[in-house]
């Protein structure tokens, strides 16, 4: 990210992206090997010219249920999501609702010029299907949109959990998590740009393995990305009964902050 997510981001897009614009790509097995699998870009066309601050992104999918609720959650065969990629880095993933082909990308922080974009397929894990990675060259003309300034104290960053408590029960398909950051700038437009000490976001786990130590152990059970104190997260794909959700502070590139702050909730989950 400019952690690999599944290990294969940066691949995928160096591999995809020496200036050729790829919209679609053939179709490949699916999870159970049963239903082909295939992506396509439709927005951002090819070559386009982008000069607005936010890019639209569109998708059109087969061969698998595209639905990012279950992000993080155990695999289940031919459900999955998108992860969205510029120049070789991860910027996001796809919107946290069944069927969320639409998606924005902020131009915070990209030089005005050929950029290329890449979507490829997830599964619950975030493990890719590189195999049907699609990219798309298209040029930014807007002017350059500075990243903001990140907190230059001299206190170290730290998050907390402050809702719900510990021990509630949270009920239905989702529930807001409320994080109390002191000493760090949040900067949503800035997912996948260049680092500025003292800025990012912070990236949310259920679950999370007692070994799972490092970013690429703790990947296949992030649930999804938060850039404001509060966050919608999904509970489908859960059991009833405790759950643990971990929140972790991460640069622009996603990776852990060497003081890896972070904090975690247990809540009972019932339907």
């Amino acid at each position: 990210m400019t952690l690999k997510v599944g290990a294969t981001a940066m691949a995928v897009a160096a591999s995809l992206t020496n200036g050729a614009a790829i919209a679609s790509a053939s179709p490949v097995a699916g999870h159970t090997d049963k239903k082909p699998l295939a992506i396509s870009i439709v927005e951002p066309a090819a070559h386009q010219v982008v000069t607005d601050p936010v890019m639209p992104v569109t998708v059109r999918w087969s061969g698998f249920t595209l639905d990012a609720r279950y992000a993080g959650t155990p695999l289940i065969p031919g459900v999955g999501h998108f992860h969205t990629i510029i120049d070789g880095h991860l910027i996001d993933m796809s919107p946290s609702v069944r069927n969320g082909n639409k998606d924005t990308i902020s131009m915070v922080g990209l030089e005005p010029g050929e950029h290329v974009l890449t979507v490829v397929p997830a599964w619950n894990d975030h493990s890719e299907v590189s195999a049907a990675a699609v990219s798309v060259s298209f040029t930014y003309a807007g002017p350059f949109l500075p990243e903001p300034a990140g907190y230059s104290g001299p206190e170290a960053p730290t998050i907390a959990l402050v809702g719900p408590a510990s021990g509630s029960t949270v009920h239905g398909s989702s529930f807001t998590l409320t994080a109390d950051i002191q000493n760090f700038v949040l900067c949503g437009d800035c997912y996948g740009k260049a680092n500025v000490d003292g800025e990012g976001h912070w990236h949310i786990f259920v679950d999370l393995p007692m070994d799972a130590k490092t970013p690429m152990d703790m990947m296949p059970h992030m649930v999804t990305m938060a850039s404001d104190v509060t966050q919608g997260v999904s509970l489908k794909g859960l059991t009833e009964g405790q759950h643990t959700f971990t929140a972790l502070l991460v640069g622009n590139d996603h990776m852990p902050l060497m003081s890896m702050p972070m904090a975690s909730v247990t809540v009972n989950v019932d339907r």
